[in-house]
C-alpha cells in the first residue's frame, strides 16, 4: 500500500471472562462489605456516644428547670416544697412562668415585721 496505512490482523480468543469477573467481583464485594462493616461499627459507636451525651445533656436541662423552680419559689416568699411539686406534675416551664407572673407574696412582711 504505497502512501498508506499498513494493514494489520488482530487476533483474540474469547475466554470464558464470566467466571473470572465473578470471581473477581465476588473478591470486591466481600473487601467492600468488609470496609463498610468497619465503618458501620465505628459509626454506631460514634452514634451511641452521641445520644448518649445528648441524653445527659436533656437529664441536666430537665433538672436545672426544677432548680429555677425551686428558686424562684424562694426569692418570690412562696412554698418551695409545693411548687416543685406542681412542676413535677404539670411542667416545669410552665410553673417557671407562673412563678414570674405571680409574683411575690408580701404577706411574710407583717407577720415578721420586716
Amino acid at each position: 500500500m504505497p502512501g498508506g496505512s499498513p494493514a494489520f490482523k488482530v487476533k483474540f480468543e474469547l475466554k470464558d471472562y464470566n467466571a473470572i469477573s465473578q470471581d473477581a467481583g465476588y473478591e470486591e464485594e466481600q473487601s467492600d462489605m468488609l470496609i463498610s462493616d468497619s465503618m458501620e461499627n465505628e459509626n454506631t459507636g460514634l452514634s451511641a456516644l452521641m445520644e448518649f451525651v445528648i441524653f445527659l445533656f436533656a437529664i441536666g436541662a430537665w433538672i436545672s428547670m426544677y432548680i429555677i423552680v425551686a428558686v424562684m419559689a424562694q426569692k418570690r416568699h412562696r412554698s418551695v416544697v409545693i411548687w416543685v411539686l406542681l412542676s413535677m406534675i404539670a411542667s416545669p416551664l410552665l410553673i417557671i412562668f407562673i412563678l414570674f407572673f405571680v409574683g411575690s407574696d408580701n404577706r411574710h412582711i407583717g407577720q415578721y415585721g420586716k
